[in-house]
């Protein structure tokens, strides 16, 4: 078993998305372990798709030049339908390193991205050293995963939640490890002013898993009794289609963002008095560990991993799906500006200790020396 953290090497596979802040997402656990185990992590990065949908990439290149039939197959037996070609491509890469490295260990950032076909038919020996990080709630991995089977065998599977920590307990023999997703508290963090004195300010953030229908009704309902609350949604343009966000479209009070920098994202947060976010499910999420660094109390829906992430007087879980509670929660946290003071003290404090990026990568790597492969 290896006894220092200096002995690990670690191959990783990242990825980020251009919807995200490059301060926010998962990525930043990889610049907090490279500082745990300096000089022993090597990085592969999945390739992007420019913005008018050309690619980029000269391994995305290459790939047309491989025959239609293998490109069927490699997608008809990928796990999760986030898999796709780039994602295969770098996959040849990584084994390859992998291979040439028997004593590293493989770890891939975002499982249901990455783990497609070459990944679940490695070899017994890489598949042993491989760890695996999911994201997505059981609902959709039992929706979308075409056989949990093949994750049998791996070193470990990286889980964000207790939710997710059970439920791959069930469904295979691997071993997990449970860790915070983290948040970049030196970049998210509150400011000094107050909005003692100004209509209350809501934050909606994202659109994957997000409740929609729930948040345009429950604003109906904040407004029937609280006209001057304004609701700040940062949604990118590509969802903006569903029929609720256009019924709230239709509203003066609510401001609409996309397309912004990491430091725009960071002042709506600021201006908010907190954030409401319904959500039909989840794992970790970033609008919440955000809010949570910037000072934000948290309303959103009782569902998923979401209990992890909100703790007692950091906010309030409301019933998923339930319009009416969803707003009578928010008005009970208007009322009170002197209980979102102290919320927003306490989140503060959870984010600083327990979202820490540095202490999380300092937990993983610990996790990996009990493991018994290593």
């Amino acid at each position: 078993m290896i006894s220092h953290h200096s002995e690990i090497k670690l191959i990783c596979l990242r990825e980020t998305w251009s919807h995200m802040a490059s301060v926010s997402g998962f990525d930043p656990l990889f610049s907090a372990l490279e500082n745990s185990v300096p000089g022993r992590i090597q990085n592969y990065y999945v390739p992007h798709y420019a913005r008018n949908g050309k690619q980029i990439h000269v391994w995305q290149r290459f790939w047309q030049l491989v025959k239609s039939p293998r490109r069927v197959q490699y997608q008809e037996m990928a796990n999760s339908p986030f898999v796709e070609c780039r994602h295969e491509i770098i996959a040849a890469e990584v084994l390859s390193c992998a291979e040439r490295n028997p004593d590293a260990l493989v770890l891939l950032s975002a499982g249901e991205n990455q783990f497609g076909y070459n990944f679940a038919n490695a070899s017994d020996s890489i598949r042993r050293r491989t760890l695996l990080c999911l994201h997505q709630p059981p609902s959709w991995l039992r929706l979308h995963w075409r056989d949990f089977s093949t994750l049998n065998g791996l070193g470990a599977i990286i889980c964000f939640s207790q939710e997710q920590i059970k439920f791959i307990s069930d469904i295979c023999t691997t071993p997990t490890i449970l860790i915070r997703h983290g948040v970049c508290h030196d970049f998210f963090r509150p400011t000094d002013s107050s909005s003692a004195n100004t209509p209350p300010r809501l934050i909606f953030v994202g659109q994957w898993l997000r409740d929609f229908d729930t948040l345009a009704a429950a604003m109906e309902l904040v407004w029937s009794e609280q006209p001057e609350t304004r609701l700040d949604c940062v949604v990118i343009r590509e969802v903006r289609n569903h029929p609720a966000l256009l019924k709230l479209a239709r509203d003066a009070r609510v401001h609409w963002h996309a397309d912004i920098s990491p430091e725009t994202l960071r002042k709506l947060y600021q201006q908010a008095d907190f954030l409401f976010l319904p959500l039909i499910d989840s794992a970790a999420n970033n609008a919440i560990v955000e809010s949570l660094a910037s000072g934000l109390p948290i309303i959103t829906s009782r569902v998923g991993g979401v209990v992890d992430y909100v703790p007692e007087a950091t906010g309030e879980l409301c019933t998923p799906g339930d319009a009416s509670s969803h707003a009578k929660t928010v008005l009970r946290w208007i009322q009170n500006r002197e209980h979102i003071q102290d919320s927003a003290v306490i989140a503060r404090e959870f984010a600083e200790y327990d979202l820490d990026w540095a202490r999380i990568a300092n937990n993983l790597i610990f996790e990996l020396h009990q493991l018994a492969y290593l």
